[in-house]
């Protein structure tokens, strides 16, 4: 009689240590699906984003850190959760200002102003976002822009700021405009790049920018 009740407690502890492992490994995998990829993924985004100096979307990051799910996360992936939605606040203000400053140069440069206008309701556009204007590294984009209008004139640009879930256009620029001297285009936004390069709101952004990405690094390293 002992034996069998030895035997009947034994049992039922590996019972519940098993059903006890597969809820906490159930909760484990609960959490990796339903925040910890996607959060990944989401930082992929906002990576190729914020190398074209596009607003980022902050929705699915404060779900994940207002979630009651919150109290199973680490503590340091938590801060870290709220270091990045602080970080992406700052660089979304700066990024909006700085994208709505070069479009303002980009509208008043006399190089460019003269082909600013309605762009039709149907054929090819270009679209150009702040950013390429003032980054170095984004020129070959902008020849191959250049290189387009001179192939056809018919090809329009379209000046636009991505925000977090749309792409806003600013003006149109008609190609045809540009069809004696398609270099006129390289020279205006070189005109814009010496006057704002050193601006404060370009300070700002870079800055803010910086700050984004360093964020980021840490979010994804405390991401298991």
């Amino acid at each position: 009689m002992l034996v069998t009740v030895v035997a009947f407690l034994g049992l039922a502890g590996f019972q519940l240590w098993s059903n006890t492992s597969g809820r906490q490994l159930s909760d484990h995998d609960y959490i990796t699906g339903k925040w910890y990829k996607p959060i990944a993924k989401e930082l992929e985004l906002h990576t190729k984003r914020v190398s074209n100096g596009a607003l980022l979307d902050r929705d699915f990051i404060v779900d994940a850190a207002s979630s009651p799910d919150r109290i199973g996360f680490h503590p340091r992936l938590a801060k870290a959760l709220d270091d990045y939605i602080t970080a992406v606040d700052g660089y979304n203000r700066s990024a909006l200002r700085f994208s709505n400053r070069v479009v303002e140069a980009m509208r008043a440069n006399t190089l460019l102003s003269s082909a600013v206008g309605n762009l039709p309701g149907s054929g090819s556009s270009i679209v150009i976002h702040p950013l390429p204007v003032l980054d170095p590294k984004k020129d070959p984009e902008m020849q191959k822009v250049a290189r387009n209008l001179a192939t056809d004139p018919n090809i329009n640009i379209s000046v636009e700021i991505e925000m977090p879930r749309w792409s806003h256009v600013e003006f149109g620029m008609i190609g045809r405009r540009f069809a004696n001297d398609t270099q006129r285009l390289i020279r205006g936004l070189h005109e814009i790049r010496i006057g704002l390069s050193q601006s404060d709101v370009a300070v700002e952004f870079s800055n803010a920018r910086a700050a984004v990405v360093a964020a980021q690094a840490r979010l994804k390293a405390e991401l298991p």
